[in-house]
């Protein structure tokens, strides 16, 4: 009996890195150590699984010696299906990982109030009214 498996969620190609450490002859460990970063991190650069920021490929670029443009796939080569994937795909992302904006103040707001312990009213009692009135 055989089990199916999903197919596997192919990342966007965003960065060259992969081919240009291979162009170069530089090992994922190798960039890792020089980068002070867990070789697994580059990996998933390589991979495209995860992009690192463009002070980290400035770093790389430097440390390989090639120009930071060459890290980047040339999107004007896009036919209007892939643009259009590539959009797509991109929103999705960029929802997913906004760190500012309207939206993530109001989560932090609700989460504040949330927090915020409710005073309740009391009500007023016979007992308390006579207490009131004393004074």
């Amino acid at each position: 009996m055989s089990t199916a498996r999903a197919p596997k969620k192919e990342p966007l190609i965003l960065n060259r890195l992969a081919a240009i450490m291979k162009e170069q002859r530089w090992s994922n460990k190798e960039l890792a150590k020089k980068l002070g970063y867990d070789d697994a991190t580059v990996s998933l650069w390589t991979t495209n699984r995860v992009q690192p920021s463009v002070y980290t490929l400035a770093r790389i670029a430097l440390l390989i010696g090639c120009n930071l443009q060459e890290f980047y796939v040339d999107t004007t080569r896009f036919d209007q299906t892939r643009k259009d994937e590539y959009i797509a795909k991109l929103e999705i992302i960029a929802q997913r990982s906004k760190r500012t904006g309207r939206a993530r103040m109001e989560a932090k707001a609700k989460a504040t109030k949330a927090a915020e312990p409710q005073r309740i009213p009391k009500k007023r009692t016979a007992t308390t009214a006579k207490k009131s009135r004393k004074r």
